[in-house]
């Protein structure tokens, strides 16, 4: 849909069609976004083929810096705490509209913030789940699996854009539940994530 001068507000508001062009732009900001992974590895990963190994880290991109200044270790299989984020999807997408990504992980880390009242959410059964989380201690480490879970197609997700002003947009993003068979999808793969020491490496250390 091309958007002009004349369009109306109410013609504005679309969901970007196509769902593979949804699926490229989020993986992009993805790789934007991530901290700590390898960004060579990360682009090897996208375009290798099954059976490809995976190459060195390659120690000198922002990621592998962060990782050596941060004194990153790895987490654990994040399996469990994946599968609750599942469950908190589900539970959040079957009783509520227009759920955000930040909806999703501030009640699956059960966050108390004025949005969580305002929205209803904290007296939601997805909030009142009473799984304590393993791994996806954080907001940050729970962004990272949503993340991932979208761009591996097993959570559904949709981009919404808005014309508010003259030659001005918004993009807004939904959850929308996930897919048929994505719990054993999670449970075939390894979700594993990084995350800096509590006490990180001095710089005499680093010397």
């Amino acid at each position: 849909m091309k958007i002009n001068n004349s369009t109306s507000i109410e013609d504005a508001i679309t969901l970007v069609p196509d769902h593979n062009i949804q699926q490229k732009i989020f993986e992009v900001q993805t790789f934007c976004s991530t901290k700590y992974f390898c960004r060579q590895q990360l682009i090897a990963k996208h375009y290798a083929w099954d059976g490809d190994s995976t190459p060195e880290t390659c120690g000198k991109c922002d990621n592998c810096v962060s990782c050596i200044e941060d004194n990153v270790q790895e987490l654990p299989n994040a399996v469990d705490d994946v599968l609750e984020m599942m469950e908190t999807v589900k539970c959040l997408t079957a009783h509520h509209e227009n759920v955000t990504p930040k909806d999703v992980v501030d009640v699956f880390t059960h966050a108390k913030t004025i949005d969580m009242e305002s929205k209803g959410y904290i007296s939601s059964e997805a909030y009142k789940r009473t799984y304590v989380r393993k791994v996806l201690v954080s907001k940050d480490l729970a962004l990272q699996a949503l993340n991932d879970l979208i761009v591996c197609g097993l959570v559904k997700q949709v981009c919404e854009l808005k014309r508010q002003k003259e030659r001005q947009m918004t993009c807004n993003t939904y959850i929308r539940g996930v897919v048929d068979n994505a719990v054993q999808s999670v449970r075939n793969r390894s979700w594993v994530y990084l995350a800096p020491c509590r006490q990180k490496r001095s710089k005499t250390s680093k010397q």
